[in-house]
């Protein structure tokens, strides 16, 4: 996965150069078929989004072949409550679960066709 996520490290203290993709990497962990989607086993965050998902195959020791298969859409948030029954309040924390949603490429091509 290819993508500039400016959500990610200190404003003040810059790590990451916002002008060059960051690349994750990952295994497609599983399918969502009522979607038509990709699950990717890496996580994601905004600035991801609309980044090539590249599927890496090796053809010998010396040479890989690259072929994009999908695009980030977003990341799937691990989601926490918290219940204080005394004071009867609740608190939904969302964090990143560290996988990451795709839309495969027949459905962007057909897009981009129309």
């Amino acid at each position: 996965v290819f993508g500039y996520p400016t959500s990610i490290g200190l404003k003040d203290i810059p790590q990451i150069d916002p002008l060059h993709p960051l690349l994750r990497f990952g295994i497609i962990a599983g399918t969502n078929p009522a979607r038509k989607t990709i699950i990717l086993d890496c996580p994601s965050y905004p600035g991801n989004s609309g980044g090539p998902v590249l599927e890496v195959e090796d053809v010998d020791p010396f040479n890989r072949h690259f072929q994009v298969i999908g695009v980030v859409s977003q990341f799937v948030p691990f989601a926490e409550t918290w219940v204080n029954i005394t004071h009867r309040y609740q608190n939904l924390n969302l964090s990143n679960s560290g996988y990451t949603v795709a839309v495969p490429m027949d459905p962007v091509l057909e897009l981009i066709n129309q």
